[in-house]
């Protein structure tokens, strides 16, 4: 029962985050970076758990299995994220040979434009352009 719990929390958030994400136009790989990441139950559930059991909102036992539900998804979720990079290094290969997303850009996971120009920002770039836009700041760098 605790296994299918484990389950059934990880892939029910996963699924939301990605479409959530999806929903704020983030790429694919994006999506799925950010569901694997966040799919694991947060510390805040045992807080809730212990405060529902001390109303007698669930018993001792249901709040020891849902506690370990949370902690079992936080236990695997580290595990879950070691093959991401080879599984990311196999689809650029595919990419490499011809086979990218619909046949005209390289695929969304390697965050490269059609043209093959990165459009990442690092974080540097995007705190400059955000204090340079800032009210007060006379304006500088506004377009």
């Amino acid at each position: 029962m605790i296994l299918a719990g484990v389950v059934a929390l990880m892939v029910v958030k996963a699924l939301c985050v990605y479409g959530v994400a999806r929903l704020a136009r983030s790429s694919h790989a994006d999506a799925m970076d950010r569901a694997l990441l966040m799919a694991q139950g947060g510390e805040f559930a045992f807080v809730l758990y212990s405060a529902a059991a001390s109303a007698g909102v669930i018993d001792a036992r249901t709040n020891a299995n849902m506690t370990a539900i949370v902690v079992l998804s936080m236990a695997i979720t580290p595990l879950l994220l070691i093959p991401v990079p080879a599984l990311r290094q196999a689809g650029r290969g595919r990419t490499a040979r011809g086979r990218s997303h619909r046949g005209t850009a390289p695929h969304s996971g390697d965050r490269h434009g059609p043209n093959g120009a990165d459009h990442q920002h690092d974080a540097a770039d995007v705190r400059s352009h955000l204090h340079r836009d800032r009210p007060g700041s006379g304006g500088r760098g506004r377009v």
